[in-house]
């Protein structure tokens, strides 16, 4: 389909750019020093509230990382040695990886079964018959092959009812659970009445999740799964704090001006004690944020995209 713009005529406006323009804007350019800190406090603030351009989700399975700490129930890519082929392994134990910066060897390419009945997890450290691997502090449990459609970097784990989101996770907008190769959404409920399902527990476990409530930074489900599920998390996003004069984010692009705007209310309130000037600014502030606002409603209301029109 054809674009209206082309790629160069993009808003690529840069982290350098939006300092630049900030000093303008005081008219001080002895306070270079300070509008890196203001602006990048700014984008900090504005991280917390769930804008158009902050949709993402989960559907990306990456592959192995060194270092890194994984939380029960996520999922990774990994080649298996015995025979080449791509799987996705669940993490059946929180924990860090510690096995350097090469992935372990003997991926196993036997795939888990979950116990029946009243089975324990973790399994066995190391049972290559039961597809498990142990990688440090984590347990990793070969699911299937990898099917880019099918899998996101997020499953249940059997008889655990407690899921920890993703660090950047501000705001939901949906839940999907996949069983059958088809993505079911989930019934949003509040805890009081998780809490009340939660009462009498189905035994043994033999069903998927059809609900799920937040509490204390997790996402609980009910049912209590019976086996791996994929799950598939809609949500708002942070965009990252621009560190670079060379970047080009969000931050500084559509959100440019709302940035801008606030960090020099900011300065001119905290640095230069001018309340007028500060409160010159956050009008500017206002008018930004409902403007954005606006797409958003747009955008969610008549399907069409964002940006400026």
């Amino acid at each position: 389909m054809a674009e209206a713009f082309a790629t160069y005529e993009r808003d690529q406006r840069t982290f350098g750019a939006q300092q630049a323009r900030l000093l303008d804007d005081l008219n001080r350019p002895d306070l270079e020093a300070n509008v890196v800190t203001y602006l990048q406090d700014a984008m900090r603030y504005f991280q917390r509230k769930p804008f158009f351009f902050s949709e993402t989700d989960n559907t990306s399975v990456p592959h192995w990382r060194p270092r890194t700490m994984y939380p029960q129930g996520a999922c990774i890519q990994q080649v298996a040695d015995e025979n080449r082929l791509n799987y996705v392994y669940c993490a059946l134990s929180s924990g860090i990886q510690q096995s350097g910066v090469v992935p372990p060897e003997r991926w196993p390419s036997t795939i888990f079964t979950t116990p029946p009945g009243s089975g324990v997890f973790p399994p066995p450290p190391v049972n290559f018959e039961l597809g498990v691997l142990r990688d440090g502090d984590v347990i990793w449990a070969n699911i299937g092959l990898f099917q880019p459609m099918l899998f996101t970097n997020l499953s249940t784990v059997y008889n655990v009812n407690q899921v920890i989101p993703p660090i950047d996770w501000i705001a939901p907008y949906q839940i999907q659970i996949t069983t059958a190769n088809l993505r079911l959404l989930l019934e949003k409920i509040s805890f009081d009445q998780l809490s009340q399902y939660d009462v009498v527990r189905p035994a043994p476990i033999s069903a998927y999740p059809r609900m799920w409530a937040f509490w204390q930074g997790q996402i609980y489900l009910w049912v209590y799964p019976n086996g791996f599920y994929p799950i598939t998390l809609n949500y708002y996003t942070g965009p990252a704090v621009a560190t670079e004069a060379n970047e080009s984010n969000f931050w500084t692009t559509q959100g440019e001006r709302l940035i801008r705007k606030y960090a020099q209310a900011a300065i001119s309130r905290e640095v230069l004690y001018d309340q007028d000037a500060a409160q010159q600014a956050m009008a500017a502030v206002g008018e930004e944020l409902s403007q954005l606002k606006a797409q958003v409603v747009s955008q969610q209301g008549y399907a069409i995209p964002a940006g400026d029109w």
